[in-house]
């Protein structure tokens, strides 16, 4: 064998290991991430926060929908009609709605 084929296959392995290393921290920086998510989504929600605009839950007093995002913005005719149009698809129970609705007119 000539001496450029063993040069050749003395680089394989440190080009294996480069490509494994690297492989392995992308995926402990992706499992980080993961659990860093997986935190503040539950700080946000153990504040009644919500990441994704859908509402608090049933337990503390909040309706999917009725965000506080939604709180402040849009007329209170506005409000009103997406609680309505929420119960009307069955995304939240008529108790909730009418929650929702107290809360809504309660800013008046």
């Amino acid at each position: 064998m000539s001496a450029s084929g063993v040069a050749s296959a003395e680089l394989a392995p440190a080009t294996y290991d480069l490509v494994w290393t690297g492989l392995v921290a992308v995926l402990a920086l992706g499992a980080i991430a993961v659990v860093l998510t997986a935190v503040v989504l539950l700080i946000r929600s153990l504040r009644g926060g919500s990441s994704d605009g859908g509402g608090g839950s049933a337990a503390d007093g909040g309706a999917p929908g009725a965000s506080a995002g939604s709180s402040t913005s849009g007329s209170v005719d506005e409000r009103l009609a997406e609680v309505d149009a929420l119960a009307a698809r069955g995304a939240i129970t008529d108790a909730e709605r009418q929650a929702a609705r107290d809360r809504i007119l309660g800013t008046l």
